[in-house]
């Protein structure tokens, strides 16, 4: 039979071995040991959220600022109702069906408007990203009442795909009763079409917001490449879409009554 003395001494080596393990254990967790400073996570801009957002179809993807969603149709009738004097009508009601804009829709809702939003606008054919399509991003829009301008144009690669669009800094003067608005501007090919996705602002937030506008351009993703090769029609996709646009605005600039600033 084994020597009781050797048993003895077994049970309290392992006794003592089980009370380092508890208080190592006990050290990893944070009992033991006073806890160590978590390792900070790399710095992420503040403008964007964590969730991606998929267009209703599915051409493109974008991880949005935090608090922003697309505007639905029930709460632009209530924004219509309660603060239409706040809004330009071109918001509230898109000129191409579920093309609402994007942005912080529930401070909208609570008559909070601070003229930062994303508006979508979509053309058959592609401008094409080249010196051609440069020159017409560039081409200056002015009518009786209002006046938009191109301060800046140039090619860019969008998001993890770099993805080749025109990028513009343009902008919108409504007259007199209205704060200019300005905005960065991507003109997208893909898949046959143009996207002219129009990050809005007042022009003096500008310089805060294109940082953040920015950040939220490196997140796009699109589901179709560009077709490539421009054609005559492919040409004159930019000046019909803007064309169209300064139509709308021209419309409801003459129905609006005067008031405070769009957002």
């Amino acid at each position: 039979m084994p020597d009781r003395r050797l048993l003895d001494r077994a049970t309290a080596l392992l006794g003592r071995r089980s009370q380092r393990l508890g208080a190592l254990a006990a050290a990893i967790l944070g009992g033991a040991a006073p806890a160590q400073e978590p390792t900070p996570e790399p710095a992420r801009p503040a403008a964007v959220s964590d969730e991606r957002h998929f267009a209703r179809d599915r051409s493109f993807s974008i991880v949005l600022p935090s608090g922003w969603r697309q505007l639905v149709p029930d709460e632009a009738r209530t924004l219509q109702q309660r603060f239409s004097a706040k809004f330009p009508p071109d918001l509230l009601t898109p000129r191409q069906a579920g093309l609402y804009p994007y942005g912080p829709i529930d401070a909208w809702l609570r008559g909070e408007v601070q003229g930062r939003c994303l508006t979508l606008q979509k053309a058959d054919g592609e401008i094409p990203v080249s010196d051609e399509g440069l020159a017409d991003a560039r081409s200056p829009q002015i009518a009786a009442g209002w006046k938009r301008e191109v301060e800046e144009a140039r090619i860019v690669e969008l998001g993890p795909d770099r993805h080749p669009a025109i990028e513009c800094v343009t902008a919108l003067d409504l007259g007199p009763d209205a704060p200019p608005i300005a905005a960065l501007e991507l003109l997208v090919p893909t898949g046959g079409n143009t996207l002219i996705l129009s990050f809005r602002c007042w022009s003096a937030d500008l310089a805060a917001a294109l940082p953040a506008f920015r950040a939220t351009t490196a997140t796009l993703q699109f589901a179709r490449p560009a077709r490539g090769e421009s054609k005559l029609s492919d040409r004159l996709v930019y000046p019909a879409v803007v064309g169209a646009l300064v139509g709308l605005l021209l419309l409801v600039l003459r129905k609006r009554p005067s008031g405070p600033a769009p957002g």
